[in-house]
């Protein structure tokens, strides 16, 4: 593997098509693919997400929005109404922001007002049409967005038959269909159950598989410490590889949620909960570890991967100390 170089003083970083957008406290510089510096955006705003072509920051103290047009790089809209982002906040072609007075702003992508939802509490999930919320972590409701209507519910201790039971991972929208993972604590009772958003049915429970789930085609990954496993939703086989005979010589884990597929080529950091300065590369076809990197990091306190990346056949790993590194697969 080839180093092609490192960026200090990165808080996080965006792609948009062949850009990288890093941020820090008060500057915003944009790199093209060959890491070299094209422009410099001064900001004092500080948190970002990314959709389409637009990039949207919230300032520091929480009062205000921007938009940032990703291909003039240049503000194109400012709003001092006390956003606060939510989960999935992009939604087709829709934005959803939660206002100061505790209503969901819905906006074209023209950032052009279409309509103010008042549906309640923070979301738990936004799609097409439909919110969900979480009731007290027993259970999932789903919602009519406009209406408020309920359309359906779900209740944790019934689908996977236990006491204390938690939804943990993230929840992924797929085809009209939802995914998520529920465990009983204190037990090996756990499962991913994939739902339908209309109706609410439970339309199939993979035991023993998920937490964090990423899908690809019409593969469901999913990653943790020893073992990787792959869902093809056409079949509904599940596919698990378990590398602990490998990973035991190098005292090397999966961490429970940084880890990427692309290529099939499992890109994974360190360390079973806490990340670690190393990460690794498993090609999911052989079951094979194909590479092994130890990054030097120096915070003083954690020296740890925070995310890692992989964007146009480069990986981008960016650690506890700011600095974001760049690496090329021979």
């Amino acid at each position: 593997m080839k180093s092609l170089g490192t960026i200090n003083a990165v808080k996080s970083f965006e792609f948009n098509n062949d850009k990288i957008y890093c941020f820090s406290d008060n500057v915003i510089n944009v790199f093209n693919t060959n890491l070299n510096i094209i422009r410099e955006i001064t900001t004092t705003f500080g948190y970002e997400i990314k959709f389409g072509k637009v990039i949207l920051f919230q300032h520091n103290d929480g009062d205000n929005f921007y938009l940032l047009d990703c291909n003039e790089d240049s503000i194109i809209f400012e709003s001092n109404e006390n956003y606060h982002l939510i989960r999935n906040m992009v939604v087709n072609d829709k934005i959803y922001i939660l206002n100061k007075s505790k209503t969901i702003d819905e906006f074209n992508q023209g950032f052009e007002l279409q309509n103010k939802l008042s549906i309640g509490r923070f979301p738990k999930l936004i799609m097409d049409g439909r919110f969900i919320k979480s009731r007290d972590n027993g259970g999932f409701s789903c919602f009519d967005i406009y209406s408020q209507s309920k359309l359906w519910q779900l209740n944790f201790s019934n689908l996977l038959q236990g006491q204390e039971i938690l939804q943990t991972g993230n929840i992924l929208v797929s085809y009209n269909k939802i995914y998520f993972h529920l465990y009983e604590r204190n037990e090996v009772n756990n499962a991913t159950f994939c739902v339908d958003v209309e109706t609410g049915v439970v339309l199939n429970r993979y035991n023993n598989f998920g937490i964090y789930l990423q899908q690809q085609d019409d593969c469901i990954f999913t990653a943790y410490n020893y073992e990787y496993k792959i869902l093809y939703t056409r079949t509904q086989e599940v596919k698990s590889v378990n590398m602990e005979h490998e990973f035991k010589q190098y005292n090397l884990h999966i961490n429970l949620s940084r880890w990427v597929v692309q290529n099939n080529l499992l890109y994974f950091v360190d360390g079973i909960i806490m990340p670690t300065n190393r990460f690794g590369i498993i090609n999911m076809e052989t079951g094979k570890l194909v590479d092994l990197q130890e990054v030097n990091i120096n915070d003083g306190i954690n020296n740890n991967i925070r995310e890692i990346q992989v964007h146009h056949n480069k990986i981008f790993v960016h650690c506890s100390d700011n600095t974001l590194h760049i690496f090329e697969r021979s």
